[in-house]
């Protein structure tokens, strides 16, 4: 895709990763950082906007990570759940930009490739789903496409609720992309060394 997508794309980022004792955004992957690997996949999709919501670790990993041509969203609430991040970054989106919806995702799912978002918005744009979903083990799960339609409901998220609550609300809306190495995600440290390379 060469022309801006009317999509944002919100990386949720914010979590202390209590399971690996150290900051999973910034563990090395592909010559990098994980999240710093995937705001580069991102960035080559041209979405209208890009915002990270960060919370722990914030100002190591703002030192890490390059913020040119993103917009990065402090939340203070973190702790509160994944329900927080996603709350904060629907509220950062630009309303003066017309946005057909947004693109949810996470960092520590190395395998998610621009080539995999694009795929979610084309299917999203010619299709009659308002969510477009990966499929990875039989499960959906993120990256997700939410149309606009979607936003106040997600916004109005508990906070220990992610975005799964809405795909299982809604499956009668969503379209399926599969994503096998989707399953392949970081919590743990043996996560990490079993990554196949």
């Amino acid at each position: 895709m060469n022309s801006q997508v009317p999509y944002a794309a919100i990386i949720l980022a914010a979590g202390n990763s209590s399971r690996l004792g150290s900051p999973k955004q910034l563990l090395k992957y592909n010559g990098t950082n994980l999240l710093t690997n995937l705001i580069q996949e991102v960035k080559q999709v041209n979405f209208s906007q890009i915002t990270v919501v960060l919370g722990a670790y914030s100002d190591q990993i703002l030192s890490e990570i390059p913020v040119q041509n993103i917009h990065i969203v402090q939340n203070t609430h973190w702790n509160q759940g994944i329900g927080t991040s996603i709350h904060a970054g629907i509220q950062s989106l630009n309303t003066e930009t017309y946005l057909k919806g947004c693109v949810f995702m996470v960092c520590d799912q190395p395998y998610l490739t621009n080539q995999l978002l694009n795929d979610l918005i084309t299917n999203h744009q010619s299709g009659p789903k308002g969510i477009v979903a990966a499929l990875y083990d039989g499960i959906a799960g993120t990256p997700a496409v939410f149309s606009s339609t979607y936003f106040s409901e997600l916004a109005e998220l508990p906070p220990e609720e992610g975005a799964k609550t809405i795909l299982k609300k809604h499956k009668d809306d969503t379209l399926y992309v599969h994503f096998e190495d989707g399953k392949y995600d970081i919590d743990t440290l043996s996560d990490y060394l079993q990554l196949p390379q």
